[in-house]
């Protein structure tokens, strides 16, 4: 009957402690905002919301160059003819008329409204991502410092334990006056550098929300797993960063312009008419008058000039073209080499924590048996406290280099161009449950 009853019991703690392991497993703390939030947040910063007043405005001179430059123009002349020995006669003259521009021009026109319209809607999608850099590095900024204040405690924690174990052996007659005062200041240097890790935390959270105010900070830095590479390879994602760069899209519109702007300047050597309809009344209405009017520029040194600046501003913009491309080539395979190298280097910053936490686990052990001195003993300790901080730095590194990748490569933190963005949502989602 003990044994089914104790059975029993077994049973019910393994079952709530599967159910504990769930719960938790259920709800992983992100290490970075949620796509959401982040979406939200890069939306109100100063540079996109210009972007957007910067869009509108290149719709409406979408709207300006389809109508075109030319209105109708009125005028009008009013007079009194003084006719001797006839008298006195009130005379007026009136016409309207309106330049009109020659065919071909107006469709020139419509294609710069439109990669006008395209560049402002990439130029959103560049300060979006501009923006998402910039929220990426305060954040990891934030998170490195929030570790250095965690890993600081546990350095003073530790160092306090030993203070107060020596102190008891001190009580005791088994160590010395010397060994407290060296236990003291060592806690006291490691009390010195959790105020100032403390400090700098304080700073870079201060500066965080100043610059994001709808960005929630968690009160304490979220746990940080084992960063993971990516899926693709360097060089193909490289290539992705290559092939969704806003930066090469918005040089390759502006050339396009460019050049549009050189077969419209090539038509303006042939001015446009102006057409319009001229009444007249003389003599007191005795004689009135209805032509037609034409009126043409004769096209001279001046458009012909204007024609060849525009083509060679044509060739200045293919020109930044290719060194927009080439500058973008060498930071996608920059941004991945330094994702390989962080790492690599994550990895053997790990085996230098294990090594030297076991190093301090022999140190102390030897302590506590009488063969190792204190110092020895604090020595072994601050490499293990510095080994275990550079490898929690390393680790932040390592997810910054590919969290870096993944908005470059627009696959987290993207602005939906065009209504979507490849793999996208897939990636923020990733992330999230990272």
């Amino acid at each position: 009957m003990k044994q089914t009853r104790m059975a029993a019991v077994l049973t019910l703690a393994a079952a709530l402690a599967v159910s504990a392991a769930q719960a938790g497993a259920a709800e992983p703390v992100p290490l970075l905002p949620d796509p959401d939030t982040a979406h939200q947040v890069l939306s109100e910063t100063p540079a996109v919301q210009a972007a957007l007043a910067a869009r509108e405005a290149a719709r409406a001179r979408g709207e300006a160059l389809d109508a075109g430059p030319y209105e109708f123009e009125l005028d009008a002349v009013g007079q009194r003819r003084d006719v001797r020995r006839e008298g006195d006669y009130d005379e007026w003259e009136a016409g309207i008329s309106r330049r009109l521009r020659l065919p071909g021009k107006a469709a020139l026109d419509r294609e710069l409204g439109a990669l006008g319209n395209e560049t402002a809607e990439l130029g959103i999608a560049d300060a979006f991502h501009g923006a998402a850099l910039e929220l990426l590095d305060g954040w990891f900024g934030w998170l490195d410092a929030a570790s250095a204040v965690a890993a600081a405690t546990t350095a003073r924690d530790r160092l306090a334990e030993e203070r107060a174990a020596i102190d008891k052996r001190l009580a005791r007659g088994d160590a010395a006056r010397i060994d407290l005062d060296l236990a003291e200041s060592a806690l006291a240097g490691a009390e010195a550098a959790l105020a100032e890790a403390r400090t700098t935390a304080a700073e870079s959270s201060a500066a965080l929300g100043a610059r994001y105010p709808t960005l929630p900070l968690p009160a304490a830095p979220p746990p940080i797993p084992d960063p993971e590479p990516p899926a693709m390879d360097a060089a193909a994602l490289a290539a992705q960063i290559v092939a969704r760069s806003h930066e090469i899209g918005i040089a390759e519109a502006r050339y396009q312009q460019s050049m549009k702007r050189a077969q419209r300047g090539e038509r303006d050597r042939r001015p446009d008419p102006a057409l319009g309809i001229r009444t007249l009344s003389e003599r007191g209405g005795d004689e009135t008058a209805v032509g037609l009017t034409f009126n043409i520029p004769i096209g001279g040194r001046y458009r012909a000039a204007e024609a060849r600046a525009l083509a060679a501003d044509a060739g200045a913009a293919g020109a930044e073209l290719d060194a927009v491309r080439r500058q973008i080539v060498a930071g996608s395979r920059a941004v991945t080499a330094r994702l390989q190298g962080s790492l690599a280097a994550w990895q053997a910053a790990r085996r230098a924590a294990e090594a030297a936490d076991t190093h301090a686990a022999r140190a102390r052990r030897g302590y506590q048996l009488g063969e190792t001195d204190l110092f020895s003993l604090l020595a072994a300790e601050r490499t293990a406290q510095g080994a275990r901080r550079a490898e929690i730095a390393a680790r932040i590194a390592a997810h910054r280099a590919v969290a870096r990748v993944r908005v470059d490569a627009h696959q987290m933190w993207a602005y939906h161009h065009h209504g979507h963005e490849e793999d996208g949502a897939a990636a923020d989602e990733h992330l999230h449950a990272q």
